[in-house]
């Protein structure tokens, strides 16, 4: 029974030992994040607030583009970002398929998985449009064409999503 119980003490001390000594990385470890599953298409629809960022999309044909294998970065307007364009101008560009689809192009950028600290050193950059928008840094915050990223980041498997306050409408350099 003695034995019995110094074997319990030495394996407790010894288990104290091991945490008290181990490097203070090793404690504050955290679970690993689960791999990215969904592509930007999928990404934008279960967050909810792009329906008609999303809508517009699949009026143009432009879904396709947002579920390939091919690096993407989304420049993605939210629900709130379209309801400050006035419903004149909205239903122009609903209307005119073409324009639509120029409008949606301004916010992709092809061949590129662009996270917001490699935003932050270019000073423009070139849309699926063709546009060039201009990036800029005013007190910690950055914009894109004149919309300001609210968020950064979004990882999907085939890109990245950077959620931003205004549709890029018209583009300013």
């Amino acid at each position: 029974m003695r034995k019995l119980r110094l074997l319990r003490t030495l394996t407790l001390l010894v288990g104290v030992g091991t945490l008290i000594m181990a490097p203070p990385a090793v404690l504050a470890q955290t679970p690993a994040q689960p791999p990215v599953q969904q592509n930007v298409l999928d990404t934008l629809k279960d967050a909810g607030n792009f329906t008609m960022f999303l809508k517009a999309i699949e009026e143009t044909g432009l879904a396709p583009a947002l579920t390939d294998s091919s690096a993407v970065t989304i420049l993605a307007p939210t629900d709130e970002a379209f309801a400050k364009m006035s419903k004149d101008q909205l239903d122009a560009a609903m209307a005119d398929k073409d324009r639509l689809a120029m409008i949606l192009k301004n916010h992709i950028i092809e061949g590129q998985k662009l996270m917001a600290d490699q935003i932050k050193s270019q000073t423009t950059l070139t849309t699926a449009a063709g546009q060039n928008l201009s990036v800029a840094i005013e007190e910690g915050e950055t914009t894109i064409g004149g919309a300001k990223i609210v968020r950064s980041d979004v990882e999907a498997t085939n890109g990245v999503i950077h959620v931003v306050d205004a549709v890029l409408f018209e583009v300013q350099e």
